[in-house]
This record gives C-alpha cells, structure tokens and sequence, in this order.
C-alpha cells in the first residue's frame, strides 16, 4: 500500500537532520526539490512521514555527524588568522595616515598571525593572538 506521504508527492527516502529527528526532522524532497520535514513547522507531512515509516514505505537515513580532519580545523584556523589580519591593516594604516609609529606590539601581533596563516599545521584550539591596544593618536 502506497503512504499518502508518497501520495503527497515526497520521495521514498528520507535522512534524520540529527541523532534527535523527532526534535529536528528529516530532509527529504518534495516534487524533487529539498524539503524540510519538521515537527513543529510541518506537522501534518511530518505525521505523514512517520506513518510511512511504519509502514516501511519510507526509507530512514539515519544522521551521520560530518567528520572534520584535523587538516580542515587547521584550514579553518588559518582563514580567522588571515581575517584578523587583513582587519588589522587599517591600524596600520591609520598609523601611517597620522604619523604615529607602529608600536611593537602590533607588528608582534602581526607577526605571530602570518606565522600562524604560512604555517603546514598546528593547534587551532588556541585562541588567536589577543589583539593590542589601538595606537595612541590613530
């Protein structure tokens, strides 16, 4: 027997958002397009589904955690170093525009952030390098 979640125009499998769908719902398509399917925002397709289930009309991807490498993490980590970089840059320029000198502080900063971003691997649990003091004057 067809479910009238087929019925309804989902497609016949569906994957858990979390290890909690019954709290965050399933992703599924609909006229094969991506859909939702949510507890709280879709009752009635979700009610739907969950019959389908029963009635093993449906089948269940369970959630399966992306694993990230210790590569990306790194990669991630580097992206933030060169971000609080480049937003440094205006300080640095705003020294120059005002004629103030570069306190030593800022370019350590800057330079434990480009040994971080040419860096091939590292920790990216430690925080970021703390940001100095705005320059007097700038």
């Amino acid at each position: 027997m067809t479910s009238s979640f087929l019925q309804m125009g989902f497609g016949p499998s569906v994957t858990a958002k979390s290890a909690t769908p019954a709290t965050d719902g399933y992703d599924g398509t609909f006229g094969g397009f991506p859909y939702n399917i949510h507890p709280v925002a879709t009752p009635d397709v979700y009610a739907a589904l969950l019959a389908a289930i029963a009635d093993n009309d449906v089948t269940v991807t369970p959630y399966s955690p992306r694993v990230v490498s210790s590569a990306q993490l790194w990669a991630n980590y580097q992206t933030q170093a060169q971000s609080v970089l480049t937003e440094s840059d205006k300080t640095i320029l705003r020294c120059y525009e005002n004629g103030v000198t570069v306190p030593a502080a800022w370019a350590t900063y800057r330079k434990a952030l480009r040994a971080i971003i040419s860096a091939t691997s590292g920790d990216p649990a430690q925080p970021l390098p703390a940001r100095p003091a705005y320059p007097a004057g700038t």
